[in-house]
């Protein structure tokens, strides 16, 4: 290689070095509730599954001795449970618990598929949506859906 390639070759990594700097930070992965079609599939076809989660989470709900488990945890829940983050302390951490006790559940009667599962919650987070105007303290699809189950 001669003294030219190389000072090519030199300037040619600084540039692909500073476009990587100036690259914005990879934002927080997002994720999204199913479609008003995909919510319709998962309904008719798998409304047991639906109940089994939404049961454990009104389970939860319900047993919330500090009143802080609401429609905005229960969304942030289901959003953590997608992401695979382990349950914790907090209300939307009490329903990642809720929903990994539900699989645990499910799974010993008949294992349900990784990517049915995704499904499942994204319809739920559909219907926290469809059901819910997410403001503070507010419990309307917990309210909706604890008359089901």
């Amino acid at each position: 290689m001669t003294a030219l390639n190389k000072e090519k070759l030199l300037r040619q990594l600084s540039k692909r070095q500073r476009r990587r700097e100036q690259r914005p930070a990879p934002a927080t992965l997002e994720v999204k509730p199913a479609s008003q079609g995909q919510m319709s599939r998962m309904v008719n076809n798998y409304q047991d599954l639906l109940q089994n989660i939404e049961h454990f989470v009104v389970d939860a709900y319900r047993s919330d001795r500090s009143d802080e488990i609401d429609d905005r945890a229960v969304m942030e829940g289901y959003r953590r449970t997608l992401l695979g983050n382990r349950p914790g302390p907090s209300p939307a951490g009490r329903i990642v618990e809720a929903v990994t006790e539900a699989r645990v559940m499910r799974d010993r009667c008949a294992p349900v598929a990784d990517e049915l599962w995704h499904d499942a919650i994204r319809a739920l987070m559909r219907s926290v949506k469809n059901n819910s105007d997410l403001d503070a303290g507010e419990t309307s699809y917990l309210d909706f859906v604890g008359r089901f189950v």
